[in-house]
């Protein structure tokens, strides 16, 4: 059985127009900790679907927290 990450990106290739295919998927990378990611599925979700307001809070606390992920690697230095 594929795992919910693969069935998420099949979805967005199956559904490129859809906004919450890919907003679900950017979710599912946030909530495993996989920030990178994240920031770049909200970043294409944004720029492909600007009115899609849901995408704008979590892509901000994906950046939020790509920042203090930063600020502690500065700090360790």
């Amino acid at each position: 059985m594929p795992s919910r990450l693969e069935m998420l990106k099949q979805f967005v290739a199956a559904h490129p127009a859809d906004p919450f295919p890919r907003y679900g998927l950017a979710q599912e990378y946030k909530n495993a900790a996989r920030l990178a990611e994240a920031r770049a599925e909200f970043d294409v979700l944004m720029r492909d679907h600007a009115d899609y307001t849901p995408a704008y809070l979590h892509a901000g606390n994906v950046l939020v927290a790509l920042a203090a992920l930063g600020d502690s690697a500065s700090d360790a230095d």
